[in-house]
């Protein structure tokens, strides 16, 4: 035996754990299993965490870590049952939901409040399959499981095909009617046809032709590449950017799309001078554009006369209605207009009405405040400022919160309001330029201080984790991987913003 594992040994003479098996190949890479003398759970630990005396007790009888019988108890509360072996936060294990699946969580995110990936799977019901099918001329000829299963179905031409739906939903169709029909244009233009498509003008398969779809666009594609499942770029390029379509059209206003004649580059839609990109966090994130990508693009924008505002998928989706109000705030529109002068100060607006009131109106929520300054109009709060302390610097006071009632245009309501703060020298404030220029901090007396690089999020599997809740663990800090090599490893990927400009009240 080694000489550093019998000094290991030796140093739990006296320790309520004991060494069990493992070799020595340096202090910091060195793991070993470890046992409880008294109630015999088993463990992994460094070796020098040991030696030194870092560790000493079982973490398991600590509650350090979760066992199985922890595991187990956490899961029947939410009427779960464990199938496979738990053992840690980050790898997968087998368990059965209430009403019998079977599915592989990590606990981390489980406790997160993630559940069956079956259950979850609610938005796609047996009745929105078969229409959306039957849209395109197809049917459903067996049972739906989820979006990445394959499915099978009858094509308009009657040949029993499966693909997944999620590949369906993004424009795949038929693989026998495309081998039958990829080098013959006038099979192509009428297995198109019965599709709802029309070709508008001729070409061979790898030239751009133009094309109408059933809603009407008129897009340009080869039409080989049609055969091969792409279809119109407005109605496929994404579900949300459709929505996003019908969103401008609901309002009336006059807009482009995909526009490449301004800068170098392409703006996704405009309208008048605010440019609108919506960015999928996958394809934004470090793997496909470098760190500055969004900021490079907003001061291109910026260069060229434009506002550009960068929305990302999953803020669309978790808070559609706040989101379009400000894009209308944006183009002018509004629902109604008042002025400051038949507002009420209030300084003593109750802290629950503050933080709903800023949930329900502001896009990042409510974040603490030390004080509050409110507008009320007929009683009801219709805007408010708040200031609470720096999170790194507890003597900087900052103005983290402004925002008005959803809808609502007041005219001279922050000036208004910001004239109240009796104690207004050296308040600090930030403009998130993926949103605002911080013209609004300008009209207040505000002069920029400095500029903060992007910053950045994590995105995996379609989820989206804040940089703090992935900071390194204790244990990984014994390790010599940054934070962003392990969470690599672990499949996150790091999503960055347009950085900000700090702004301070002279």
């Amino acid at each position: 035996m080694s000489d550093p594992i019998q000094r290991l040994i030796d140093s739990l003479v006296d320790s309520p754990i004991e060494y069990v098996s493992g070799e020595y190949i340096g202090s910091t890479k060195s793991k070993c299993t470890f046992k409880c003398k008294e109630d015999g759970h088993i463990f992994e630990r460094l070796w020098r965490t040991v030696v030194v005396g870092r560790v000493t007790t079982c973490p398991i009888c600590n509650g350090a870590r979760f066992n199985n019988q922890k595991i187990d108890s956490e899961l029947q509360k939410f009427g779960y049952t464990r199938i496979g072996s738990y053992k840690n936060a980050q790898e997968k294990f087998a368990v059965k939901c209430p009403l019998g699946h079977i599915t592989e969580v990590r606990w981390s995110n489980f406790s997160r409040g993630h559940r069956c990936k079956v259950c979850s799977d609610t938005k796609h019901s047996d009745v929105s399959i078969d229409n959306e099918l039957q849209k395109h001329g197809y049917n459903r000829n067996g049972p739906y499981v989820g979006v990445f299963e394959r499915l099978r179905m009858l094509c308009p031409n009657g040949h029993s095909i499966e693909m997944q739906y999620n590949d369906f939903r993004k424009g795949s169709r038929c693989g026998v009617c495309y081998l039958e029909s990829k080098n013959d244009y006038d099979k192509a233009r009428q297995y198109a046809a019965s599709q709802g498509y029309e070709f508008l003008t001729d070409g061979k398969s790898k030239e751009k032709i133009q094309m109408k779809c059933p809603e009407g666009h008129v897009f340009q594609l080869a039409w080989g590449k049609f055969m091969s499942g792409t279809r119109c770029n407005i109605c496929s390029g994404s579900y949300w950017e459709q929505d996003f379509h019908n969103f401008l059209k609901s309002l009336g206003v006059e807009y482009r799309y995909q526009v490449r004649d301004i800068i170098d580059g392409e703006i996704d839609f405009l309208v008048g001078k605010v440019g609108i990109e919506l960015h999928g966090s996958y394809f934004h994130s470090e793997r496909y554009r470098e760190h500055s990508y969004h900021f490079k693009k907003h001061v291109k924008c910026r260069d060229a006369g434009i506002q550009l505002i960068q929305i990302f998928d999953h803020e669309w989706s978790s808070k559609p209605d706040l989101m379009k109000s400000y894009l209308k705030s944006k183009f002018g529109i509004f629902e109604d207009r008042i002025h400051a002068r038949d507002c009420v100060v209030d300084l003593d607006v109750p802290r629950d009405e503050v933080k709903r009131f800023i949930d329900e109106n502001h896009l990042q929520g409510y974040s603490g405040h030390l004080e509050a300054y409110s507008l009320r109009y007929n009683h009801e709060v219709v805007a408010c400022i708040t200031l609470n302390r720096h999170h790194r610097d507890a003597s900087t006071i900052i103005l983290n919160r402004l925002c008005s009632k959803v809808g609502v245009k007041i005219d001279g309501g922050f000036e208004r309001l910001f004239a109240s703060i009796p104690m207004k020298h050296g308040l600090i404030t930030h403009a998130d330029l993926r949103f605002t220029d911080g013209s609004i901090y300008r009209r207040l007396g505000f002069v920029e201080d400095g500029f903060l690089r992007p910053d950045y999020y994590y995105t995996k599997n379609g989820r989206v984790f804040s940089k703090q809740s992935l900071k390194k663990t204790k244990e990984e800090r014994e390790t010599n991987l940054s934070e962003k090599d392990l969470r690599s490893l672990q499949g996150y990927l790091r999503v960055y913003d347009a950085g900000k400009i700090r702004f301070r009240f002279p």
